[in-house]
Order: structure tokens, then C-alpha cells, then sequence
């Protein structure tokens, strides 16, 4: 979940089931699927606060592929990107793959493979892909309003939409 606090008032931005974030906390020496349930059942967190090692870091070539595509529209561009990612130059040097770690995890290549397929067949398809992952993990407005009850009185969630 990402929030931001403006005058204490909490402000949710998102919250989705993204397996990068515990990936990236990970690397650093922090589980937070291990936090999550704890506090999700009701265990204890820990005293203090949990903080990872400093200096780690991580990327998701599968998101920087649809990212550079998206911006350039290019095969090349792409396929330079990859490059990059395969010699560990620039971004990729002492940085992990959390997503698709495809030699700790050679099945993670699947998904990876079959986005890069897309881009290098249609490099404009970026922002299609992209809104078509989301859209089959996004929670919709319709599932939003069968779980918040119904007052008397009000409008309700969304009133103003049409349940997209």
C-alpha cells in the first residue's frame, strides 16, 4: 500500500499485490510477507522497527523493457535496454532482478520472454500490455461497492461513475 501523510491526514495513493516491493525489501535483509501476516493475524510486529542493509539494489527488466518501448517505440531501443541488462552495464552493474530472476528462477523467463516477444513484434503495445496486466489485478469499483455497506441516505461509493 502507498500513502503519503499531508497534515497527519493519511492520503492513499495505491494498493495492489505487486511481488517486487517484498523482493527489493528482501535483497536487504528485511521479509515483509513475514511482517504482513503477522500483523494480519494479530502476532506482534517486532520491538523495533526492521531496516534493511543499505547499498542494495534492484531492478525489474520486465518494467524498464515496457518503459523504454513505451517512450521510444523502437525495437532497437529495446533490444539495446536488454543488452544492458544481460552485460550488467550502467543500471544493471551490482543490481538484482526481482521479478523474473531467471537464473535462480528459470520458469520467471516465461512471462519475460513473451513480453519482450510483444515489444519486439509491436514496440507501441507498451501501454496496452501494461493496462491489460493491471486491469486483471486491479479491484473495480463494482467489487468496491458490494463490500462497503450501504447507508441510508448516502450515494455511496462511485455514485458519480459508471463502475469502471
Amino acid at each position: 500500500m502507498d500513502y503519503l501523510h499531508v497534515d497527519g491526514q493519511p492520503y492513499y495513493l495505491e494498493c495492489n499485490p505487486r511481488t517486487v516491493e517484498p523482493g527489493n525489501a528482501a535483497a536487504s535483509g528485511v521479509n515483509l510477507p513475514e511482517l504482513q501476516l503477522r500483523l494480519s493475524v494479530h502476532i506482534d510486529a517486532p520491538a523495533h522497527p526492521v531496516i534493511g542493509r543499505r547499498g542494495i539494489r534492484t531492478h525489474g527488466l520486465m518494467a524498464i523493457l515496457l518503459g523504454v518501448a513505451d517512450a521510444t517505440h523502437r525495437r532497437r531501443a529495446v533490444l539495446a535496454e536488454l543488452a544492458r541488462a544481460v552485460a550488467r552495464m550502467g543500471t544493471y552493474r551490482d543490481s538484482a532482478e526481482q521479478l523474473t530472476p531467471v537464473l535462480r528462477d528459470p520458469p520467471s523467463a516465461i512471462p519475460l520472454l513473451v513480453v519482450l516477444a510483444r515489444l519486439l513484434a509491436l514496440p507501441a503495445s507498451a501501454s496496452a500490455i501494461s493496462a491489460e496486466t493491471v486491469g486483471r489485478y486491479a479491484v473495480r469499483l463494482q467489487s468496491i461497492r458490494r463490500l462497503t455497506p450501504h447507508r441510508p441516505g448516502t450515494q455511496g461509493i462511485g455514485a458519480d461513475h459508471d463502475g469502471a
